[in-house]
């Protein structure tokens, strides 16, 4: 009986512990690869915070999208880095998750 219980009350428990996660898709309409993004939370001051919140690091072809889970359970505005085949620096891109959570990439 006590078994039973438990497993009951381990399901129960279960959906309250678990934290969705939002999905970033990215949507590569340019003409070149994307090469890593990496999305970041932005604080009160408008700068990045260095708590990574997801990232790619495999190629996003130009014609190619990618499905990017989050570990976010609410939608708000982040800053993603870019980098872009055939570029040193990253470039940055903030998106509104609340808005749409997509970022497309155009030449």
């Amino acid at each position: 009986m006590r078994v039973a219980a438990l497993a009951l009350l381990t399901l129960l428990v279960q959906p309250a512990m678990a934290v969705d996660q939002l999905v970033l898709t990215i949507e590569n309409r340019s003409s070149i690869a994307l090469e890593r993004l990496n999305v970041f939370p932005i604080g009160k001051d408008g700068e990045a915070i260095e708590d990574n919140l997801g990232a790619i690091l495999e190629d996003v072809p130009p014609g190619g999208s990618f499905a990017l889970k989050l570990s976010l359970s609410r939608c708000e505005t982040v800053r993603g880095y870019a980098g872009l085949a055939g570029r040193d620096d990253d470039v940055p891109v903030d998106i509104d998750l609340c808005k749409e959570p997509k970022l497309v990439l155009k030449d």
